[in-house]
């Protein structure tokens, strides 16, 4: 079963990427999720600790 996520009070179709980005004091990554909008043609970048994925859908 998939998820929507939602981040903050708005729902996204799905996580398009889980972006792994070098740290700028250079001592590791950090890890961020971009969200697809309804329409398909932009995401929001955000902090995968703050996504929560919600309902059920069928496949």
């Amino acid at each position: 079963m998939l998820r929507d996520p939602r981040h903050g009070n708005i729902e996204y179709n799905r996580i398009s990427a889980v972006v792994y980005r070098p740290h700028p004091r250079g001592d590791g990554v950090y890890v961020q999720v971009e969200l697809e909008d309804a329409c398909g043609r932009s995401v929001t970048v955000c902090n995968p600790k703050d996504v929560e994925l919600i309902k059920e859908k069928a496949v």
